[in-house]
């Protein structure tokens, strides 16, 4: 079985100062939130075994805020998580990670929402800081599809309180 925890960066500034999207760094409400939710992942015991983040500062901030909180899991940076709309499958069907059994993938929207509806044939609202982990009973991960896949859980949050859905996939 193949674990994907797929988390969308956590919430970042618009000062006109960051001129350079690929600068802009997370705020404190980004931080506070990718802690909560990143710490409630931790409680189900659900934990990847390496992150692959975007290169963009406010991914790299996210993938360290859900690192440390997830006990210190190794951060690789992927530059083809920023501006690649095909980058997770292409990572997927290359995967030099073949051998372990769960990844997280930290970018951006529209990616992150794209990917989840390909791979589970559902639409999945990804707000900042959200995680979905994607469950696949395929032994290779370039072979997760719509027919193996399922969602498994998915925190997020707009405001104070996450929400939580572990959707009932069995029929």
């Amino acid at each position: 079985m193949k674990k994907i925890f797929i988390v969308r960066h956590a919430k970042s500034s618009r000062n006109p100062e960051y001129l350079i999207d690929f600068e802009r760094p997370i705020i404190q409400k980004g931080m506070e939130r990718a802690t909560r939710i990143s710490k409630k992942l931790k409680d189900t015991g659900e934990i990847p075994w390496v992150i692959l983040s975007s290169s963009a500062r406010r991914a790299k901030e996210t993938a360290n805020i859900f690192s440390e909180n997830l006990g210190g899991v190794k951060i690789v940076l992927r530059d083809e998580l920023y501006s690649n709309p095909n980058a997770i499958f292409e990572i997927m069907s290359g995967m030099e990670y073949h051998d372990c059994d769960s990844i997280m993938i930290v970018g951006h929207n529209p990616d992150m929402e794209d990917f989840i509806y390909e791979i589970t044939g559902l639409n999945v609202e990804m707000t900042t800081s959200s995680v979905c982990l994607i469950e696949s009973e395929t032994g290779d991960w370039k072979n997760m599809n719509k027919t193996n896949s399922f969602i498994k859980l998915h925190f997020w949050g707009d405001g104070d309180e996450e929400e939580e859905i572990q959707p009932d996939m069995s029929e």
